[in-house]
C-alpha cells in the first residue's frame, strides 16, 4: 500500500468517526445540492431494483451508514452491506436495529 493512500484513508477515516453520528442528517441538510442528490439516489435505486435478475441476494460496497442498504433490504431476501468505516458500520448497526432490518448484514473492508 502506498504512502500516500494511506494518509488519505486515515483522514477518511478520521473523518468518518466525526461525522458518522449525523452523516445522514447533515448529508441530507447540507446544501440543496447535496439533499437533491441523496434524492435521486434514492429514486435510482428504486427504479433499477426493480431490472435486477434476481431477489435473493444484494451488495453495498461503500455503505456508509447504510441508507442504500436499507432501501435494497425491502426488495432483497439478502443484503450484505461493506464499508472501511468501522464509525459507519457502527451507526449503520444501530439503524440496523431501529429499522428491524434483520435481513441485512454489515461488515468492515479491511485490507484497504
Amino acid at each position: 500500500m502506498n504512502a500516500d493512500w494511506s494518509k488519505r484513508k486515515q483522514e477518511h477515516l478520521a473523518l468518518s468517526a466525526a461525522a458518522a453520528d449525523k452523516y445522514d442528517e447533515l448529508y441530507e441538510n447540507a446544501n440543496f445540492a447535496t439533499g437533491s442528490y441523496m434524492r435521486y439516489e434514492m429514486e435510482t435505486i428504486a427504479r433499477f431494483v426493480t431490472m435486477a435478475p434476481s431477489f435473493s441476494l444484494a451488495i453495498d460496497i461503500g455503505c456508509g451508514t447504510g441508507r442504500d442498504s436499507f432501501l435494497l433490504s425491502s426488495h432483497f431476501d439478502q443484503v450484505y452491506a461493506y464499508d472501511f468505516s468501522p464509525d459507519m458500520i457502527r451507526v449503520a448497526e444501530k439503524s440496523k436495529l431501529q429499522k428491524r432490518a434483520g435481513n441485512v448484514l454489515f461488515g468492515i473492508i479491511l485490507g484497504l
